[in-house]
């Protein structure tokens, strides 16, 4: 009687037609592979049982890449931010599911990975949407290997795409910012800088920013939601970037009163707009009431810029401007600077901004040490002995 083939037992046989079949039973199921020759046989049966050892499930090894894509897709719906579903959609129909969709679990190789990935920068594809590539499908094949589907993520063998330093930030310095806030005076945008610069939100938390999140009593803002705009949705309320991201700011005397006068411009809007208008109770809204689009805060800036004589820069630099004046100028320590800003923790400031920034509270204690370390100098007088010349201080 034949012996039965256990798992991870492969036959290797020669078909009638010259070609060669292997076959091997893993979880008791039997999977094939048909070569030319022999050795792509053996190759291929070597691979697979190094793989089944290292905990490839029989479904990992007949399942598409695309296949598992979709079920993950929608658990990604179903439990995250409409906006990281959208993010990961776009990355996955754009450029992971044409290069890799239709291999199986078990054929995505690191080399094939990186290759690809090298050749698309080579390409001219941002560096950073490479980087986002590599991310996505690493997120993906953990999922996949916590589910026993594969033995290993190849993407901890899949080196990350390098991205290019970014370029440096602007910001403006006190009088600078003073000499913005002059020329804006004179437009029905005023507030929008104060706040912005007194504040260091992101464009979406500005213009999310309800009357309703104003504490007058206390003298703060409530940081609680965003505006995005989302494909196939437009703009829509979402919460800040990070937890953190909800927070209160408080205010100081010269921007609640900017506030305080607000209303009286956005009133006269309202006459303008007429029926057109949409009660959102947006402190910074359009024309007729509704969520502005954080990018279209750049086409006023750009012509405000003009005006005040200052160099052309993004209004996301008001925020670093803001947030470099607080560590700089201001003094305050980073992990305060760190709260007012969002960040999801301290490192984060310090990686954006401690490279260029130096505190008053470091330039205090810097002296201070150098007073300390410094010998006094002694200016002898004539006739006297060093003794003496103490005496004389």
């Amino acid at each position: 009687m034949a012996k039965r083939r256990g798992n991870n037992e492969g036959s290797i046989l020669q078909r009638p037609n010259g070609t060669w079949r292997v076959q091997v039973l893993v979880e008791g199921k039997r999977l094939s592979y048909s070569a030319k020759t022999r050795q792509e046989c053996q190759a291929w049966l070597k691979q697979i049982i190094s793989q089944v050892d290292s905990g490839l499930s029989f479904n990992g090894a007949v399942m598409k890449f695309s296949d598992y894509i979709q079920g993950w897709l929608k658990n990604v719906k179903e439990n995250r931010r409409p906006t990281t579903f959208i993010q990961y959609s776009i990355i996955i129909n754009r450029y992971i599911l044409p290069a890799f969709g239709d291999l199986r679990l078990k054929d995505l190789a690191p080399m094939r990975i990186e290759a690809y990935l090298t050749a698309r920068q080579a390409e001219g594809l941002g560096d950073r949407t490479c980087q986002l590539i590599h991310a996505v499908m690493h997120v993906i094949l953990a999922s996949a290997l916590r589910k026993g589907l594969i033995g290993r993520n190849p993407m901890d063998a899949v080196e990350k795409p390098r991205v290019a330093r970014p370029k440096k930030k602007i910001t403006l310095a006190t009088e600078q910012v003073q000499q913005l806030l002059i020329a804006a005076a004179e437009t029905k945008e005023e507030a929008v800088y104060q706040v912005e610069l007194a504040t260091g939100l992101r464009e979406g938390e500005l213009s999310g920013l309800k009357w309703s999140d104003v504490n007058w009593n206390l003298g703060y803002i409530k940081v609680q939601r965003q505006v995005q705009r989302i494909a196939h949705q437009g703009l829509i309320f979402s919460p800040p970037k990070t937890e953190t991201g909800n927070r209160n700011l408080a205010l100081g005397r010269q921007t609640l009163l900017k506030l305080q006068e607000h209303p009286q411009r956005q009133e006269q809007q309202k006459l303008v707009a007429g029926d057109r208008w949409q009660d959102n109770d947006l402190i910074f809204p359009t024309i007729i009431g509704t969520p502005k689009d954080p990018h279209n805060l750049l086409k006023s800036f750009k012509r405000l810029l003009v005006q005040a004589r200052l160099p052309q820069m993004r209004f996301h630099d008001l925020r670093h401007t803001s947030i470099t004046l607080l560590l700089n100028e201001v003094g305050v320590p980073i992990k305060e600077a760190q709260k007012r800003a969002g960040h999801a923790s301290p490192s984060t400031t310090i990686n954006i901004y401690g490279g260029e920034t130096t505190s008053k509270m470091d330039e205090i204690a810097a002296q201070s040490l150098d007073d300390l370390i410094t010998p006094m100098a002694i200016e002898l007088h004539p006739n006297c002995t060093k003794e003496e010349s103490l005496l004389h201080q």
